[in-house]
């Protein structure tokens, strides 16, 4: 606000001096028509400034209602959020049993391969 106040107090200044100058040229009663007609205008600019201030500010702020409706877009994350994390751990474990189940067949493998081995070497090295 005080930049506002010393640029139309500025403002004035520069008027008067507009005022003094004509009133050398045209006189009292054209000088001061023309100052005012300027004074008024001057007004008019920043009126018409401060109020497209005030709704460029009104356009950033938040209502109740954007702050509301923030909270129900957070809210429906949080749920979305919670129905992937326990879709994930269904697919866990799911992966989990697979692994179990393939880890024991490759163990039965493994063992009856080498049984077989074992047999194998006996029969030979030992008849």
């Amino acid at each position: 606000m005080p930049v506002r106040f010393n640029y139309f107090k500025n403002t004035m200044t520069s008027t008067i001096q507009i005022y003094n100058a004509l009133r050398q040229q045209i006189g009292d009663q054209q000088a001061e028509i023309v100052t005012s007609f300027i004074e008024a205008k001057i007004k008019e600019e920043v009126s018409r400034l401060a109020i497209a201030r005030l709704q460029e500010q009104q356009k950033e702020l938040a209502t109740k209602g954007d702050i509301a409706n923030t909270h129900l877009e957070i809210e429906k994350l949080r749920t979305e959020s919670e129905k992937l994390r326990t879709e994930l751990s269904v697919k866990i474990e799911a992966v989990k049993s697979d692994l179990v189940k393939w880890m024991f067949i490759f163990f039965a493998s493994q063992l009856t391969i080498q049984t077989g081995i074992m047999l194998t070497f006996f029969k030979i090295f030992i008849h």
